[in-house]
């Protein structure tokens, strides 16, 4: 039997970022016929939304003979790309699985729910955004999310302390932000769970412990 078409997709292949802009990268081969074109795909899914959108397909991405694509993402939102290949033969491959990739929601988005909050601006902060407490038991909040996993987006320092995750009223995880040097951007993934339409609380448990948030990835 004659192999298939050779299709190679090398990004999104993290499952969180930071950028704006989410870099679509792929190439194809064929034993038995030139590669011509590429038709590129993909589907969005918001942070309270239920499931993927339908398709979409933007005409400069559909018979295009390139092999990168740049796509600006809005934050809270989830990405999948597919991508199938068109020889000089006629043929055309299947499309390749999704691949996927979620911006986080700035810091903004999240409801201060007890004192102790401050909000603050900085170029090395995830969006130029950041919450920030020292108090413990203060809690953020995003209710009415539709999730099966989450990562925070923190910043991790010597003087930084400890925050919990709850989903629907059960610990998530419990999460250290200690660092022996200050790191801005750090994307911390937490377990998987039942995808469900949850109430997100966040909670800083160290009294005295600075906590800094810059966002959340719903995915």
């Amino acid at each position: 039997p004659i192999a298939p078409p050779r299709l190679t997709v090398t990004s999104p292949l993290q499952a969180y970022q930071l950028a704006k802009t989410v870099d679509v990268r792929y190439s194809g081969t064929d034993a038995t016929s030139p590669v011509v074109a590429y038709d590129v795909r993909y589907q969005v899914k918001s942070w309270h939304a239920s499931a993927l959108s339908g398709y979409v397909d933007p005409a400069s991405w559909q018979r295009t003979t390139a092999t990168s694509l740049q796509l600006t993402g809005v934050p809270g939102d989830e990405y999948c790309f597919e991508v199938q290949v068109l020889m000089e033969s006629g043929d055309v491959s299947s499309w390749s699985p999704s691949y996927c990739t979620t911006l986080p929601l700035a810091s903004s988005s999240l409801k201060a729910i007890t004192a102790g909050w401050k909000h603050h601006t900085g170029a090395s902060y995830y969006l130029h955004s950041y919450v920030e407490t020292a108090t413990e038991g203060a809690e953020l909040r995003l209710a009415n999310a539709e999730a099966s996993q989450l990562a925070l987006v923190v910043t991790k320092c010597p003087a930084c302390g400890a925050l919990a995750v709850y989903v629907n009223g059960h610990n998530l995880k419990t999460v250290s932000t200690y660092a022996r040097t200050t790191k801005h951007g750090s994307v911390v993934v937490l377990p998987k769970f039942t995808e469900k339409r949850a109430t997100i609380l966040i909670r800083a448990v160290r009294a005295g412990k600075d906590v800094i948030v810059e966002g959340l990835a719903v995915t």
